[in-house]
């Protein structure tokens, strides 16, 4: 009986071993630092139409930047139209960041900021959203962008 249960201890702690030198090892075989997001963008225009083809026949209203990864850059492009009757400069502006945390780790640029863009034209922008490498303690996102005209 006490060789039984020995060998059962044994077989045991075999098994104990053999499971946590498994584990260790894919944790060092298999790292990995990609944080799932499902990211969105609530789109505002004011004195101006966005719209995701030139031909500004499908207005933008969000993007849905789907998983992104620590140190990604993901650009979306979008087209800007000066919808009123006079030449506007565009500006974009970001705000509402959902958590607040995520302002500290993502960056939202375009390339469009200070644009002239006479009555009825279209602007081909791209806007761009930076992860930083850093970035841990967010797992979902989102924030407002405003694209506005300034006569």
């Amino acid at each position: 009986m006490a060789i039984s249960r020995a060998s059962s201890l044994i077989v045991i702690m075999v098994a104990v071993l053999g499971t946590s030198s498994m584990v260790l090892a894919a944790t060092v075989l298999f790292p990995s630092r990609t944080i799932m997001n499902q990211g969105n963008i609530e789109i505002d225009a004011v004195g101006v139409g966005v719209y995701s083809d030139y031909g500004c026949e499908r207005a933008l209203s969000s993007i849905d930047w789907g998983f992104v990864e620590p140190g990604s850059s993901n650009e979306v492009v979008m087209y800007i139209r000066n919808e009123g009757s006079v030449s506007i400069t565009l500006n974009m502006s970001v705000d509402d960041w959902e958590p607040d945390l995520a302002s500290d780790h993502l960056t939202v640029s375009w390339d469009r900021e200070g644009t002239e863009l006479g009555v009825g034209s279209v602007a081909r922008a791209r806007i761009t959203l930076v992860v930083d490498t850093a970035v841990s303690d967010v797992t979902n996102f989102s924030f407002d962008v405003t694209v506005t005209g300034f006569e």
